[in-house]
Protein backbone atom coordinates (compact mmCIF):
# COMPACT_ATOMS: atom_id res chain seq x y z
CA UNK A 1 0.00 0.00 0.00
CA UNK A 2 1.33 3.47 -0.79
CA UNK A 3 2.01 5.64 2.25
CA UNK A 4 1.73 9.37 2.82
CA UNK A 5 5.51 9.54 3.31
CA UNK A 6 7.83 7.31 1.30
CA UNK A 7 11.53 6.71 1.84
CA UNK A 8 14.30 7.58 -0.60
CA UNK A 9 18.03 7.01 -0.36
CA UNK A 10 20.08 8.19 2.63
CA UNK A 11 20.24 11.99 2.53
CA UNK A 12 24.03 12.00 2.17
CA UNK A 13 23.76 10.41 -1.30
CA UNK A 14 21.76 13.12 -3.12
CA UNK A 15 23.52 15.88 -1.15
CA UNK A 16 26.93 14.59 -2.24
CA UNK A 17 25.76 14.48 -5.86
CA UNK A 18 24.52 18.08 -5.63
CA UNK A 19 27.83 19.25 -4.15
CA UNK A 20 29.97 17.46 -6.75
CA UNK A 21 27.65 18.70 -9.51
CA UNK A 22 28.08 22.26 -8.26
CA UNK A 23 31.86 21.79 -8.27
CA UNK A 24 31.65 20.57 -11.89
CA UNK A 25 29.71 23.71 -12.80
CA UNK A 26 32.30 25.90 -11.08
CA UNK A 27 35.10 24.04 -12.88
CA UNK A 28 33.39 24.48 -16.25
CA UNK A 29 32.89 28.19 -15.54
CA UNK A 30 36.55 28.68 -14.63
CA UNK A 31 37.63 26.78 -17.76
CA UNK A 32 35.40 28.97 -19.94
CA UNK A 33 36.93 32.09 -18.38
CA UNK A 34 40.44 30.76 -18.91
CA UNK A 35 39.72 29.71 -22.50
CA UNK A 36 37.03 32.04 -23.89
CA UNK A 37 38.22 31.19 -27.40
CA UNK A 38 36.56 27.78 -27.02
CA UNK A 39 33.13 29.41 -26.92
CA UNK A 40 33.79 31.17 -30.22
CA UNK A 41 35.33 28.20 -32.02
CA UNK A 42 33.99 25.04 -33.64
CA UNK A 43 31.42 23.30 -31.42
CA UNK A 44 32.95 19.90 -32.18
CA UNK A 45 36.50 20.86 -31.17
CA UNK A 46 38.01 18.70 -28.39
CA UNK A 47 38.20 21.56 -25.88
CA UNK A 48 34.62 22.63 -26.51
CA UNK A 49 33.37 19.03 -26.16
CA UNK A 50 35.27 18.72 -22.88
CA UNK A 51 33.62 21.91 -21.61
CA UNK A 52 30.19 20.81 -22.85
CA UNK A 53 30.40 17.44 -21.11
CA UNK A 54 31.72 18.98 -17.90
CA UNK A 55 28.44 20.90 -17.87
CA UNK A 56 26.01 18.25 -19.17
CA UNK A 57 27.47 15.06 -17.65
CA UNK A 58 29.16 16.68 -14.66
CA UNK A 59 26.76 19.38 -13.52
CA UNK A 60 23.34 18.52 -14.97
CA UNK A 61 23.90 14.75 -14.99
CA UNK A 62 25.11 14.47 -11.40
CA UNK A 63 22.40 16.78 -10.07
CA UNK A 64 19.82 14.78 -12.04
CA UNK A 65 21.19 11.50 -10.70
CA UNK A 66 21.22 12.79 -7.13
CA UNK A 67 17.63 14.00 -7.47
CA UNK A 68 16.60 10.50 -8.58
CA UNK A 69 17.60 9.21 -5.15
CA UNK A 70 14.72 11.18 -3.56
CA UNK A 71 12.29 12.43 -6.22
CA UNK A 72 10.79 9.06 -7.33
CA UNK A 73 9.67 8.35 -3.77
CA UNK A 74 7.82 11.70 -3.76
CA UNK A 75 6.23 11.35 -7.21
CA UNK A 76 5.35 7.68 -6.89
CA UNK A 77 4.55 7.71 -3.15
CA UNK A 78 6.46 4.50 -2.55
CA UNK A 79 9.85 3.49 -1.17
CA UNK A 80 12.82 3.76 -3.51
CA UNK A 81 14.05 0.34 -4.63
CA UNK A 82 17.60 -0.52 -3.51
CA UNK A 83 18.08 2.83 -1.72
CA UNK A 84 21.83 2.32 -1.37
CA UNK A 85 22.41 1.73 -5.07
CA UNK A 86 23.37 5.38 -5.45
CA UNK A 87 26.37 4.82 -3.18
CA UNK A 88 27.86 2.73 -6.01
CA UNK A 89 26.25 4.31 -9.09
CA UNK A 90 26.99 7.97 -8.36
CA UNK A 91 30.75 7.52 -7.83
CA UNK A 92 30.85 5.50 -11.06
CA UNK A 93 29.11 8.37 -12.82
CA UNK A 94 31.50 10.90 -11.29
CA UNK A 95 34.63 8.98 -12.29
CA UNK A 96 33.22 8.28 -15.74
CA UNK A 97 32.46 11.95 -16.24
CA UNK A 98 36.00 12.99 -15.29
CA UNK A 99 37.46 10.46 -17.72
CA UNK A 100 35.15 11.60 -20.55
CA UNK A 101 36.09 15.25 -19.99
CA UNK A 102 39.79 14.38 -19.84
CA UNK A 103 39.48 12.21 -22.96
CA UNK A 104 37.97 15.06 -24.96
CA UNK A 105 40.39 17.57 -23.49
CA UNK A 106 43.36 15.46 -24.59
CA UNK A 107 42.10 15.47 -28.17
CA UNK A 108 39.78 12.45 -28.33
CA UNK A 109 42.04 10.15 -26.31
CA UNK A 110 40.52 6.71 -26.88
CA UNK A 111 41.25 5.01 -23.55
CA UNK A 112 39.74 7.57 -21.14
CA UNK A 113 36.79 8.11 -23.48
CA UNK A 114 36.09 4.37 -23.69
CA UNK A 115 36.47 3.72 -19.96
CA UNK A 116 34.65 6.90 -18.96
CA UNK A 117 31.80 6.32 -21.41
CA UNK A 118 31.47 2.74 -20.22
CA UNK A 119 31.33 3.75 -16.54
CA UNK A 120 28.81 6.52 -17.19
CA UNK A 121 26.64 4.16 -19.27
CA UNK A 122 26.78 1.53 -16.53
CA UNK A 123 25.83 4.08 -13.87
CA UNK A 124 22.86 5.45 -15.80
CA UNK A 125 21.73 1.94 -16.69
CA UNK A 126 21.72 1.05 -12.99
CA UNK A 127 19.79 4.21 -12.08
CA UNK A 128 17.22 3.49 -14.80
CA UNK A 129 16.71 -0.08 -13.53
CA UNK A 130 16.31 1.27 -9.98
CA UNK A 131 13.66 3.71 -11.16
CA UNK A 132 11.82 1.06 -13.19
CA UNK A 133 11.62 -1.26 -10.18
CA UNK A 134 10.45 1.63 -8.01
CA UNK A 135 7.73 2.48 -10.54
CA UNK A 136 6.76 -1.20 -10.76
CA UNK A 137 5.97 -1.19 -7.05
CA UNK A 138 3.49 1.65 -7.43
CA UNK A 139 2.12 1.05 -10.96
CA UNK A 140 0.97 4.66 -11.03
CA UNK A 141 -1.02 6.12 -13.92
CA UNK A 142 0.17 9.60 -12.93
CA UNK A 143 1.55 11.36 -16.01
CA UNK A 144 4.26 13.17 -14.07
CA UNK A 145 5.61 9.92 -12.64
CA UNK A 146 5.50 8.17 -16.01
CA UNK A 147 7.14 11.16 -17.67
CA UNK A 148 10.04 11.01 -15.23
CA UNK A 149 10.60 7.32 -16.00
CA UNK A 150 10.57 8.04 -19.75
CA UNK A 151 12.94 10.99 -19.32
CA UNK A 152 15.48 8.87 -17.43
CA UNK A 153 15.23 6.22 -20.15
CA UNK A 154 16.05 8.93 -22.69
CA UNK A 155 18.98 10.07 -20.57
CA UNK A 156 20.39 6.55 -20.34
CA UNK A 157 19.98 6.26 -24.13
CA UNK A 158 21.76 9.60 -24.59
CA UNK A 159 24.76 8.46 -22.57
CA UNK A 160 24.97 5.15 -24.42
CA UNK A 161 24.75 6.99 -27.77
CA UNK A 162 27.57 9.27 -26.63
CA UNK A 163 29.63 6.20 -25.76
CA UNK A 164 28.99 4.82 -29.26
CA UNK A 165 29.90 8.14 -30.89
CA UNK A 166 33.15 8.34 -28.95
CA UNK A 167 33.99 4.76 -29.90
CA UNK A 168 33.36 5.43 -33.58
CA UNK A 169 36.65 7.32 -33.79
CA UNK A 170 38.64 4.18 -33.06
CA UNK A 171 36.16 1.67 -34.55
CA UNK A 172 35.36 2.68 -38.16
CA UNK A 173 32.78 -0.12 -38.42
CA UNK A 174 30.41 1.91 -36.21
CA UNK A 175 29.98 4.95 -38.51
CA UNK A 176 29.87 2.63 -41.52
CA UNK A 177 26.93 0.78 -39.94
CA UNK A 178 24.87 3.53 -38.29
CA UNK A 179 26.51 6.74 -39.49
CA UNK A 180 27.49 9.45 -37.04
CA UNK A 181 24.18 10.41 -35.39
CA UNK A 182 25.28 13.34 -33.22
CA UNK A 183 21.91 15.04 -33.65
CA UNK A 184 20.08 11.98 -32.26
CA UNK A 185 22.37 12.14 -29.22
CA UNK A 186 21.56 15.84 -28.77
CA UNK A 187 17.81 15.55 -29.38
CA UNK A 188 17.39 12.61 -27.02
CA UNK A 189 19.41 14.38 -24.32
CA UNK A 190 18.27 17.99 -24.51
CA UNK A 191 14.60 17.28 -25.16
CA UNK A 192 13.88 13.66 -24.24
CA UNK A 193 15.87 13.71 -21.00
CA UNK A 194 16.04 17.33 -19.88
CA UNK A 195 12.88 19.02 -21.19
CA UNK A 196 10.63 16.04 -20.50
CA UNK A 197 12.23 15.46 -17.08
CA UNK A 198 11.74 19.11 -16.12
CA UNK A 199 8.18 19.18 -17.46
CA UNK A 200 7.13 15.91 -15.79
CA UNK A 201 8.63 16.46 -12.35
CA UNK A 202 7.92 20.20 -12.43
CA UNK A 203 4.24 19.63 -13.17
CA UNK A 204 3.88 17.92 -9.79
CA UNK A 205 6.48 19.85 -7.77
CA UNK A 206 5.57 23.35 -8.93
CA UNK A 207 1.89 22.58 -8.29
CA UNK A 208 2.82 21.40 -4.79
CA UNK A 209 5.05 24.38 -3.93
CA UNK A 210 2.61 26.94 -5.37
CA UNK A 211 -0.49 25.24 -3.89
CA UNK A 212 -2.00 24.78 -7.33
CA UNK A 213 -3.56 21.34 -7.17
CA UNK A 214 -5.71 19.95 -9.94
CA UNK A 215 -5.82 21.34 -13.43
CA UNK A 216 -5.72 19.74 -16.86
CA UNK A 217 -2.97 17.24 -17.67
CA UNK A 218 -3.43 17.14 -21.44
CA UNK A 219 -0.57 19.60 -22.03
CA UNK A 220 1.95 17.26 -20.39
CA UNK A 221 0.53 14.30 -22.32
CA UNK A 222 0.85 16.11 -25.66
CA UNK A 223 4.29 17.46 -24.74
CA UNK A 224 5.45 13.87 -24.16
CA UNK A 225 4.10 12.70 -27.52
CA UNK A 226 5.62 15.69 -29.35
CA UNK A 227 9.04 14.83 -27.90
CA UNK A 228 8.62 11.18 -28.91
CA UNK A 229 7.70 12.35 -32.41
CA UNK A 230 10.70 14.68 -32.63
CA UNK A 231 13.14 11.95 -31.57
CA UNK A 232 11.56 9.50 -34.02
CA UNK A 233 11.75 12.10 -36.83
CA UNK A 234 15.44 12.63 -36.08
CA UNK A 235 16.11 8.88 -36.09
CA UNK A 236 14.32 8.43 -39.43
CA UNK A 237 16.15 11.44 -40.89
CA UNK A 238 19.63 10.31 -39.85
CA UNK A 239 19.36 6.54 -40.17
CA UNK A 240 16.76 6.07 -42.93
CA UNK A 241 17.33 9.24 -44.92
CA UNK A 242 13.75 10.49 -44.63
CA UNK A 243 13.44 14.30 -45.07
CA UNK A 244 11.90 14.97 -41.64
CA UNK A 245 14.40 17.48 -40.25
CA UNK A 246 11.91 20.34 -40.48
CA UNK A 247 9.21 18.30 -38.76
CA UNK A 248 11.54 17.73 -35.82
CA UNK A 249 11.90 21.46 -35.19
CA UNK A 250 8.14 22.04 -35.42
CA UNK A 251 7.49 19.25 -32.91
CA UNK A 252 10.16 20.52 -30.51
CA UNK A 253 8.87 24.08 -30.75
CA UNK A 254 5.39 22.77 -29.94
CA UNK A 255 6.73 20.90 -26.91
CA UNK A 256 8.50 24.02 -25.64
CA UNK A 257 5.36 26.12 -26.11
CA UNK A 258 3.28 23.58 -24.19
CA UNK A 259 5.76 23.67 -21.31
CA UNK A 260 5.49 27.47 -21.12
CA UNK A 261 1.69 27.16 -21.24
CA UNK A 262 1.71 24.53 -18.49
CA UNK A 263 3.84 26.64 -16.15
CA UNK A 264 1.61 29.64 -16.81
CA UNK A 265 -1.52 27.60 -16.09
CA UNK A 266 -0.07 26.36 -12.79
CA UNK A 267 0.82 29.89 -11.71
CA UNK A 268 -2.60 31.24 -12.65
CA UNK A 269 -4.44 28.76 -10.42
CA UNK A 270 -2.04 28.90 -7.49
CA UNK A 271 -3.32 29.69 -3.99
CA UNK A 272 0.04 30.88 -2.68
CA UNK A 273 0.34 34.39 -4.04
CA UNK A 274 3.92 34.99 -2.90
CA UNK A 275 6.42 32.35 -4.05
CA UNK A 276 9.80 31.79 -2.44
CA UNK A 277 12.84 32.79 -4.50
CA UNK A 278 13.89 29.16 -5.34
CA UNK A 279 10.38 28.38 -6.59
CA UNK A 280 10.39 31.54 -8.74
CA UNK A 281 13.70 30.50 -10.30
Amino acid sequence: MPRAVAAGAPAAVPIAALVVGALALAGAAVASLARPDLLLGYHGAPGMLALTHAFTLGFVGLVYAGTLQQLPAVLLVTDLSWPRLGVAALPLLGVGTVLVVVGFGLGFAALPLAVGGGLASLAWGALLVQLLFTARRRRSNDLAARGLVIAVAYLALTVVLGFVLAGSRSLPAIPRTIGYPVSIHLTAGLFGAFLLGIAASGQKLLSMFALAKGGAVWRLRWLTWLIHGAVLAEVLTRLAGWPLGGARWVLLAGAGALQLWEVGAILLRRLRRRLEAPVQR
